[in-house]
């Protein structure tokens, strides 16, 4: 199998959406993850193509896919110490649990952002402390959120992203 199988329907699905194509969309996203299933060997491929997928499907309202496609991407980029595509997950993941009203994941996962993007390059650090500050404006006063930021207080990304991964997920909730 080509490995970049999965890159190019993750890609032809994101044209699609962008031509207003939902139906098209969806089955290039089902083509992308079929892709991934059948044994890619490039971790970064799939690390990468699961993010645009998750990204995706957040954009079109479809969050269990959304989440899952994210982590899937959270869990190969961990696994392998990607630090850079841990970063991407987090920070697409923050923004889903936001619209699925999950703001404890989504703090957990800003938090995380956060402390991996310590040893990143200003750009990207710059965009997770973004992230988490608007994060904490907009929903720092609820107890869960001041909870997981308790919970996360000195913890490693590691640990924080361990985690998010061993919670559970959107379908558990009823969405």
């Amino acid at each position: 199998m080509d490995t970049l199988f999965p890159s190019i329907h993750a890609l032809n699905a994101e044209l699609a959406l962008a031509r207003g194509d939902r139906d098209q969309a969806r089955r290039r996203s089902a083509d992308a993850i079929a892709s991934l299933d059948t044994g890619t060997q490039d971790r970064d491929v799939e690390v990468y193509t699961c993010i645009a997928l998750g990204r995706l499907y957040r954009e079109m309202g479809d969050l269990l896919p959304a989440e899952n496609c994210l982590r899937r991407a959270l869990a190969t980029a961990s696994e392998g110490n990607r630090t850079f595509g841990v970063s991407l997950a987090l920070l697409a993941l923050g923004p889903l649990y936001e619209q699925a009203g999950r703001p404890a994941q989504a703090a957990r996962a800003y938090r995380a952002a956060d402390r991996v993007h310590v040893g990143l390059d200003a750009r990207r650090r710059e965009q997770a402390v973004t992230a988490l500050s608007r994060f904490r404006r907009s929903w720092g006063k609820q107890a869960e959120v001041q909870a997981a930021f308790r919970e996360a207080r000195g913890a490693p990304w590691t640990e924080i992203v361990a985690r998010l991964l061993g919670a559970p997920g959107i379908e558990d909730f009823g969405e």
